[in-house]
């Protein structure tokens, strides 16, 4: 702590429903270089109906 480093960095965004994000951020850490990468998971408390509804089929969830 307390060195300051310079390094290229990229944002990623993945979509996955809220059962799934535990999984994807053991992903992400078992694959990142960072000791500490930069993970957060932002809720989606509304949005269009059919992109809701694709999201939840492609994560392989029961509609809710």
């Amino acid at each position: 702590m307390g060195k300051v480093e310079e390094a290229e960095e990229t944002a990623m965004m993945a979509k996955t429903t809220e059962s799934k994000v535990k999984e994807v951020i053991d992903v992400i850490k078992s694959m990142h270089s960072y000791e500490v990468p930069a993970i957060i998971a932002i809720p989606i408390f509304d949005g269009s109906e059919s992109y809701i509804k694709y999201v939840k089929e492609e994560c392989k969830e029961e509609n809710s």
